[in-house]
């Protein structure tokens, strides 16, 4: 995610600052506690973006989609209100990065 924010001219996009916060428990601590890592940062940061694989999580047996739902529900009612959002990546990043492209 570092590499690909910094890119802003290549992306067309505004410059941006940005900070990325790994969670120690990975995907499933993620889920369960990117609230709770989050709230220092809610008056510091305009922002958040909650990011974390499917697999892994421990809840595998929702969709992407229900997982992202429910991480935004939390975020809102925490404070983060209109100012976050969940994306779940499924197939795994790994998956995503480490393909072969059809563009080479």
């Amino acid at each position: 995610m570092k590499a690909l924010l910094e890119r802003s001219k290549s992306l067309q996009i505004c410059p941006i600052t940005f900070e990325v916060i790994r969670h120690p428990r990975r995907d499933a601590g993620v889920l369960r506690e990117c609230v709770d890592l989050l709230k220092p940062y809610q008056q510091e940061y305009r922002y958040a973006l909650v990011m974390f694989d499917r697999e892994g999580c421990g809840k595998e047996e929702l969709s992407a989609r229900e997982l992202e739902y429910k991480v935004e529900q939390q975020l809102n009612v925490s404070g983060w209100q209109g100012r976050a959002a969940a994306v779940v990546l499924d197939p795994e990043l790994e998956v995503w990065v480490l393909a072969q492209s059809s563009h080479a």
